[in-house]
């Protein structure tokens, strides 16, 4: 699926170059590094990389989570357009005045919900307590809401869950209380960290098409962060992939899968597990050597370089590759592109 000329004109997010560095000794180390993208109203992107590419900690800076401070440096613009159509840049919102565009312009569901959600309140109240912010509710028309919401969600026993607490509900039903959470007071950008991780296949579906379903009613935009590609294909637009705190390849959803043009991408899609009848029951799944760098120990060049099977000494680990177009609307950071699969050609 890929985005018309219309959604990509007025996005409702801008990230420019956003890194996020935090300093060890007299060192800064830099988690993310000059990542830019945009999203447009009903639109999905999906942030995908192996743990520790700095998936979670854009999505962290982007809801204004990450503070400033002398051991924490932020840089670059990430504009947001509110519901008021005022454009304001949420690294630069004072504490009260990002409290009232988290939530209700732009929400998140976290990657753990037993460790987002308070266990010694009910669920009705952690809902309700975002609406009651916002959109200025009394109780019990919050209770109300957090009820609706609920009932929309599928939730079995919507009425016991309201009274119930974290612990009491199964996985699925705490991530089900996360997403109303984060749809209560209707966001034009929500932001789902992981939101299937520990889930079984049919709840992930489940929530999956939630997700689908709500985007489809309201318009909203959605960044989609996961490690797992199966998943890009059920829910995203565009696919931004990430290594080592920086964008390695920005492509539609559609020619992700069809024509990958940067090998870690293809080594990524290769690792997936597939059913086909000229596949040897005893092939084993393709394996990326090694391991995503330490932000603090990064190698010289590329920062793929060390696990690539297209390495080339001198060319390779010379100098960083910069973020090229290989095709429209196609984007690369890679030396050989030009070189190596369907772009060889």
């Amino acid at each position: 699926m890929t985005g018309s000329t219309e959604r990509r004109s007025e996005p409702i997010l801008a990230v420019e170059e956003l890194e996020v560095g935090f300093s060890v000794g007299d060192r800064t180390i830099r988690a993310v590094n000059g990542v830019s993208f945009s999203i447009a109203p009903s639109e999905a992107l999906a942030i995908v990389g192996e743990s520790g590419s700095g998936k979670s900690t854009t999505g962290l800076a982007v809801m204004g989570l990450i503070q400033r401070t002398k051991q924490v440096h932020i840089s670059g613009q990430v504009r947001l357009k509110s519901k008021t159509g005022r454009v304001c840049d949420v690294l630069e919102l004072p504490a009260r005045a990002l409290r009232q565009v988290r939530g209700n312009d732009i929400a998140m569901i976290f990657q753990e919900p037993m460790s987002s959600l308070n266990p010694v309140y009910s669920i009705g109240s952690q809902i309700a307590e975002a609406v009651a912010l916002h959109r200025r509710m009394s109780r019990a028309d919050s209770l109300a809401r957090a009820l609706e919401l609920l009932e929309q969600l599928s939730v079995p026993n919507p009425d016991k869950c309201l009274v119930s607490y974290p612990h009491q509900l199964s996985g699925g039903m705490r991530q089900r209380v996360m997403i109303a959470m984060a749809l209560s007071c209707e966001p034009r950008l929500l932001i789902a960290d992981e939101p299937t991780t520990a889930l079984d296949v049919t709840v992930q579906a489940q929530i999956i098409e939630l997700l689908k379903q709500v985007q489809a009613q309201t318009g909203m935009a959605i960044i989609f962060i996961t490690h797992n590609l199966g998943i890009v294909s059920e829910i995203a637009h565009r696919t931004l992939v990430m290594y080592a705190g920086e964008v390695v390849e920005s492509v539609s959803a559609a020619e992700l899968f069809e024509r990958p043009g940067m090998p870690y991408t293809a080594a990524l899609l290769q690792s997936l597990p597939r059913i086909a009848a000229d596949r040897a029951p005893a092939t084993k799944l393709a394996a990326i050597p090694g391991s995503v760098p330490s932000a603090g120990a990064l190698p010289t060049g590329c920062r793929f370089h060390p696990r690539c099977a297209h390495f080339l000494a001198k060319t390779c680990d010379a100098a960083r590759p910069m973020l090229e177009a290989c095709a429209p609307g196609h984007w690369v950071r890679c030396h050989r592109w030009r070189d190596i699969g369907d772009f060889a050609a």
